[in-house]
């Protein structure tokens, strides 16, 4: 306290100028029209520059919740969007919209560590594990569309067998007509990839722009989730199948979060069909 005061004392003569000053400066700006009107648009632009800067700062450090946030409302999202696809794609009547056929999907939604695009089989490692629910062989999809499966999983992260991987197949069909083919990579382009097994039918025209979803089958991801569009068609003489591009819907150079698949139902309809091989076979 004594140092403050022998300051306050050595410099006393210069603090009570700038008092004066700054009693002076508003007089000036109180008894003035004009210098109070230029004061207070002046402070008003340094204020709202200064409160605009404070607010970007605290916004940089509250993008871990917000985006923790948006995985949680694009999660909702998402269970509603794939509950209208089945809903669409069974022409299930309005009064059976909440059986279990459209609330048999769980999403688990999760961040991606790990990804590869440039090798001929590709990997994605998400942040989550067994202790969120995540298993072996379950489906995965980004906000637009399909992804992957689940081969391995710890008690935090999980591997996923990208579509990018050249022994990845996946059901597929075509929306305008439900027919049937298996999507799979050469290898080579990360935004491309090849729909086969469709056989040419010359009462069926498949051309560019039509869309390719998952089939539903094998219980793995939901029905009329979205693979990809068409982007080239041919066939050759003699040739039984067609040659089809497509457009991947994911865009596996930019993928940040994904959703994990749980089938409720799938641990069932595999018992039943386990059971009736076996009943069959014997």
């Amino acid at each position: 306290m004594r140092a403050l005061f022998l300051l306050i004392q050595r410099y006393r003569v210069f603090l009570v100028f700038m008092l004066l000053e700054v009693l002076c400066f508003w007089l000036i700006v109180r008894n003035n029209t004009y210098h109070n009107a230029t004061f207070f648009n002046s402070a008003n632009v340094y204020v709202g520059t200064l409160l605009s800067w404070s607010n970007g700062v605290s916004k940089y450090f509250n993008l871990t919740q917000v985006n923790r946030d948006l995985v949680a409302q694009n999660t909702r999202l998402e269970k509603q969007l794939q509950q209208a696809r089945a809903q669409a794609g069974q022409k299930i009547p309005q009064r059976f919209n909440n059986t279990s056929i459209l609330s048999s999907y769980e999403f688990i939604p999760a961040q991606v560590i790990n990804n590869s695009t440039n090798r001929p089989n590709n990997y994605i490692t998400i942040d989550r594990g067994k202790l969120h629910g995540v298993e072996p062989k379950m489906a995965v999809i980004s906000p637009l569309g399909v992804v992957g499966k689940v081969v391995s999983v710890s008690n935090h992260f999980a591997t996923i067998m990208s579509v990018l991987h050249v022994k990845n197949r996946v059901s597929a069909q075509l929306l305008k007509n439900s027919e049937l083919g298996s999507l799979v990579w050469e290898g080579k382009n990360p935004r491309f990839a090849k729909l086969i097994e469709v056989p040419v039918n010359n009462t069926i025209k498949i051309g560019a722009g039509d869309t390719i979803v998952a089939s539903g089958f094998n219980s793995l991801f939901p029905p009329r989730t979205p693979i990809g569009i068409i982007k080239k068609v041919s066939t050759k003489a003699g040739q039984t199948f067609y040659d089809i591009e497509v457009e991947l819907a994911t865009n596996f150079n930019s993928l940040a979060y994904v959703f994990v698949i749980k089938n409720i139902l799938k641990v069932e309809q595999e018992k039943l069909e386990m059971e009736t091989f076996e009943e069959i076979d014997e």
